[in-house]
């Protein structure tokens, strides 16, 4: 027999939470404000719409708690942020579940860290994939960084586009391609579109994969002979790859949409049909491949699988052993070392953006300076240069996660050494890698001398921010409550102590990374050298875009550097969205961030011209626009190395008022999307 219905006045649990409670999944009292928002001090942001998902019937209006006293219904931005004394809140990473064990947000740890040290304030997360899946996104991951940086924002300034994300518990991937799609037939492409793709594919891995280069595409191309063996069938499946990884790059067609998606199931059906159970040097080239298709095709998850498959592959073979290929040929030792070095690189870029554990150098190896980048050149040649280069930065890279984010917390001993290393690394870089100009020509080669600078530079300053933004999260929080020990980073503060300064130190370090990255990549846009894809700089860009996004909220006086350089990476994302709806989704992410930015200054603004104008106010106004004060970012003694500089990055860097008035313009026309934003969310 069904159990009796409770009258809902006899109900134990509320018939209706407010917003803030439903996206925090928060137990609330449906009092307005409720008990949850009045602890956090957003009693303002309390409200109540009509649920979507509960049945049965709703009160007519919630349950007023009495008014509260003038003084605590409008608190600062200081005050919201602060923890209740009486709040239990964990300051370690830890995961919290809900009934359905889905992952969600923590509360911002505002807790003053140690001298000379930061805790990590971001925290490992369970998304959803495609499939429903929950698939795990470390501490490191952007990720997590951009759920810590919304939760700054709500408990700053309450709901907002930015922060109402009601799918944000998933992770935006593309839809898997139809399994049904193997050709039999053989892929009709015409050979001059042959070679375009082929050039796109070596333009686009450069400094990433090392081991299909220009001067093996006609051999590898070559698909006139009829498969017989398995190793036609990899030899085959390697040249689809190439052709589909070269597709992605260029423009958009009919055409070209065919030949990228038949060239792909062809690759995975000859994977799949025997590869899984014979490891060899052409079955790891073909998963390596898949791997970075996969990172192209914003399916991130099946990306790092494969590039697991490789990994494994790669150990059964010995590849990782210098004693086991010693006794090989000199071509063939060659060969190993190259892919090696590829799945390596491929495996830290790849796991420290997802914040993930690494399928290569299980040992946790460090940098080793006595084998230089000139070395390694000399014995793969000149055409890796950027390959030994980002190789070298991987062990590094590696070493950062293991000692940096294993930890609750990070040092700045830790942290200065590791930047040493990195100093080190760059210093000594050949002086090919370093661009001072935009190349004269626009053949091939100086194509290849572009991505080649541009990947090592972007890799470089993403190894910085990994290092130095515990310290900058830090920082920014400090400054958000008002904390002294912010001094450092900020001149208009007393001056702080020795570590202060240093940690001062560190997180400006991190801006400035950020910075010189948005301004690389806005470099080579403009200079027409920006492919149309791109796989792993768009999560490097990202990243780069949230630093300076968190620094442009926490900062009350604009920072021309800054607000030029988040434009940038804004710019940067709206190119590559053209093919990749991943990168299309971080530029509507940092979009709404930047007019969060505004919304706070605008308010700030607001406060600050009533109280000055209580007693004064101004009679005759012509419109006139003064310059707002600028703070640039200052160079310390360590200096983070640009890298890549073309010169002048036009009238859009230095101009403060023209900056924001066109951010401003810029952002407006979310007005309008800002329904369909609701309805569709981000899908993290």
């Amino acid at each position: 027999m069904a159990r009796r219905k409770v009258d809902p006045a006899n109900r134990m649990r509320v018939s209706e939470a407010c917003v803030q409670c439903r996206v925090s999944k928060k137990r609330c009292d449906s009092l307005q404000p409720c008990s949850k928002c009045t602890l956090r001090g957003i009693q303002n942001s309390c409200t109540f719409t009509k649920s979507l998902s509960s049945a049965g019937p709703k009160p007519a209006t919630p349950h007023k708690r009495p008014p509260r006293p003038q003084q605590q219904q409008h608190q600062p931005t200081e005050a919201r942020l602060q923890p209740s004394s009486g709040s239990n809140r964990s300051s370690g990473p830890a995961l919290e579940r809900d009934n359905n064990s889905t992952c969600t947000s923590s509360p911002v740890d505002t807790q003053e860290d140690p001298p000379g040290e930061a805790r990590h304030r971001t925290q490992p997360r369970l998304l959803n994939d495609s499939r429903g899946e929950r698939v795990f996104v470390g501490s490191s991951a952007s990720l997590s960084f951009l759920q810590f940086i919304r939760d700054v924002v709500a408990g700053s300034m309450g709901i907002s586009d930015f922060t109402h994300d009601t799918e944000n518990t998933r992770m935006f991937e593309a839809a898997q391609s139809d399994p049904d799609r193997v050709t039999n037939s053989k892929i009709h492409i015409d050979a001059s579109t042959k070679l375009q793709y082929g050039q796109n594919f070596c333009l686009v891995t450069k400094g990433l994969l090392g081991f299909i280069t220009t001067q093996d595409l006609p051999h590898v191309l070559d698909l006139d002979t009829t498969v017989s063996s398995q190793q036609d069938t990899q030899k085959a499946a390697i040249a689809n790859l190439v052709l589909a990884i070269g597709a992605q790059c260029a423009p958009a067609s009919l055409e070209q949409t065919r030949i990228e998606k038949d060239c792909l199931a062809s690759a995975q059906a000859a994977a799949y049909a025997g590869m899984l159970e014979s490891p060899s040097l052409g079955a790891i080239k073909v998963f390596l491949l898949l791997g970075f298709y996969m990172f192209g095709a914003c399916r991130r998850n099946a990306g790092f699988m494969y590039l697991g498959v490789a990994a494994r592959a790669a150990y059964a073979l010995g590849l990782h052993s210098d004693e086991c290929c010693s006794a090989l040929p000199d071509p063939t030792k060659e060969q190993q070392h190259l892919v090696w070095m590829s799945l390596v690189t491929m495996d830290h870029i790849v796991s420290s953006i997802l914040g993930r554990a690494t399928a290569s150098l299980l040992h946790h190896n460090d940098y080793n300076p006595k084998q230089s980048i000139v070395t390694m050149t000399e014995a793969l040649g000149a055409s890796q240069q950027a390959l030994c280069a980002n190789y070298q930065l991987s062990e590094l890279v590696n070493g950062i996660i293991y000692t940096l984010y294993k930890n609750p917390s990070v040092t700045t001993q830790a942290a200065d050494e590791y930047l040493e290393k990195l100093d080190n690394w760059s210093n000594a870089l050949p002086s090919s890698l370093h661009l001072n100009e935009a190349p004269l020509s626009t053949d091939h080669l100086a194509w290849e001398r572009v991505c080649d600078s541009l990947h090592v530079s972007c890799y470089y300053h993403f190894a910085v921010i990994l290092v130095c933004r515990p310290f900058l999260i830090s920082q920014l929080l400090n400054r958000l409550l008002g904390n002294k020990r912010s001094a450092g980073y900020y001149p208009s503060r007393s001056s702080p102590l020795e570590n202060d300064q240093d940690e001062a130190s560190l997180a400006k370090k991190c801006v400035t990374a950020a910075t010189y990255m948005a301004q690389t990549c806005s470099e080579v846009l403009e200079s027409g050298f920006l492919l149309e894809s791109g796989p792993i700089l768009k999560a490097w860009i990202f990243v780069a875009g949230l630093v300076l996004g968190l620094e442009m909220f926490a900062l009350d006086t604009p920072n021309a550097d800054v607000e030029a350089a988040f434009r940038a990476s804004r710019s940067v994302l709206q190119r590559l969205g053209t093919r990749s709806a991943q990168a299309k989704h971080y530029y509507d992410i940092l979009g709404y961030l930047g007019s969060v930015v505004i919304k706070k200054r605008e308010e700030q603004a607001s406060q600050s011209g009533a109280q000055s104008g209580r007693r004064v106010a101004k009679m005759l106004n012509f419109g006139s626009k003064r310059s707002s004060p600028v703070v640039s970012i200052g160079q310390d003694d360590f200096a983070v190395d640009p890298m890549f500089d073309f010169g002048d990055m036009g009238p859009g860097f230095g101009n403060i008022n023209n900056l924001l008035f066109s951010m401003q313009d810029d952002l407006a026309t979310y007005d309008d999307i800002l329904l369909e934003w609701n309805q569709t969310s981000s899908q993290f």
